[in-house]
């Protein structure tokens, strides 16, 4: 299977939410080269979301099972003494079992659900949202208390006018009559 997608790559997508532990992502060798590898974060990898590691799954249930995945090979060269990537590549499987034979294999893989985030990551989208509105908010905010303070003064002059003009116009006969409703006599 490898070999076969070796060349056929995916396009990054947007890193909408973090690298913690349980995220599932394509494994990437730059910019829009992801192809069938994919890796579950173990721990804290926020360092991959600034080289577009983008997250596109989450175990949510089960992740025991994958911190029980062998994992003594560590990390490949030149990092560990794990497979080589090129190897894989080219001979997959064959290699893998020839050289590191107790490895852990994913069978059967089950999606469940809608499809939709889960409350984990729609809390952290959200709270992207508000970290990019945060300065937008921060820079406009000044100059709509200014627009309000201006339309104030605005009202309470044209108010001032009306108020100084409504005596006036009383006084001379051209303004509304005031009339007193009962208040006539008393029989």
């Amino acid at each position: 299977v490898a070999a076969k997608w070796q060349f056929k790559t995916i396009s990054d997508d947007i890193v909408k939410v973090t690298n913690h532990r349980g995220r599932v992502a394509f494994a990437s060798s730059g910019i829009d080269s992801r192809t069938t590898q994919i890796f579950v974060s173990l721990g804290d990898n926020r360092v991959l979301d600034k080289k577009g590691f983008s997250p596109f799954g989450e175990v949510v249930h089960g992740m025991e099972v994958v911190d029980e995945l062998y994992s003594g090979y560590g990390e490949g060269a030149p990092r560990g003494h794990g497979p080589d990537q090129n190897k894989i590549q080219k001979r997959g499987n064959a290699y893998l079992q020839e050289h590191f034979p107790l490895l852990s294999y994913v069978e059967t893989v089950e999606f469940t659900g809608s499809g939709a985030l889960g409350e984990a990551a729609k809390q952290e989208e959200m709270a992207g949202v508000a970290n990019r509105l945060t300065i937008p908010l921060m820079a406009t905010l000044p100059f709509l208390l200014v627009a309000c303070f201006c339309t104030c003064r605005v009202l309470c002059k044209v108010r001032r006018m009306f108020a100084e003009d409504s005596p006036k116009k009383a006084a001379s006969g051209k303004g509304p009559k005031a009339e007193t409703v009962g208040a006539g006599p008393l029989e």
